[in-house]
């Protein structure tokens, strides 16, 4: 079987491999930068938050097409995909309002003349920081878990 696969089993591995980097550097970017931006004052930690997917979830897709021969592979390779791609719209739907909102706080912090003018929103601004990085680690568990079904069906073919 395995002449038969040709470079697939390399661009399987390679899909894992960026999957499960990707998850982990956006799982990362929760753990360690999302608390340092909480210990920022509002206005600077709001500047700072988005300086720092899909690609997996269509190469998953696409070797779910080449072995589609093989009923459990393709279950497990479109299940991948799927859940690479649903990045995507978890994104618009629960990421994006928190990015805008903290948008708004930066313009409120940009034109406020005096610090002690920004209490209150700067409360806020830590509580989106915080729910941003939630949101953000939803996005990494289902990319994760996207590389450890690659992983698993690597061990198939």
């Amino acid at each position: 079987m395995a002449e038969t696969l040709g470079k697939l089993p390399l661009a399987l591995a390679a899909t894992n491999v960026l999957a499960i980097a990707a998850a982990s550097s956006n799982a990362s970017l929760t753990f360690f930068l999302i608390p340092r931006f909480l210990e920022l004052p509002p206005p600077l930690n709001v500047r700072r938050w988005h300086r720092p997917m899909v690609t997996s979830g269509l190469s998953y897709l696409s070797l779910a097409y080449r072995l589609r021969s093989n009923s459990d592979v393709l279950a497990l390779l479109v299940t991948a995909g799927s859940l690479c791609l649903s990045v995507v719209p978890f994104t618009y739907v629960m990421v994006l309002p928190t990015i805008e909102k903290l948008r708004g706080k930066l313009k409120v912090f940009e034109s406020a003349s005096d610090l002690s003018q920004v209490d209150e929103t700067g409360e806020k601004a830590h509580y989106l920081i915080g729910s941003w990085g939630n949101w953000n680690m939803g996005r990494a568990i289902s990319v994760m878990v996207a590389g450890l079904i690659g992983m698993y069906v690597a061990e198939l073919v």
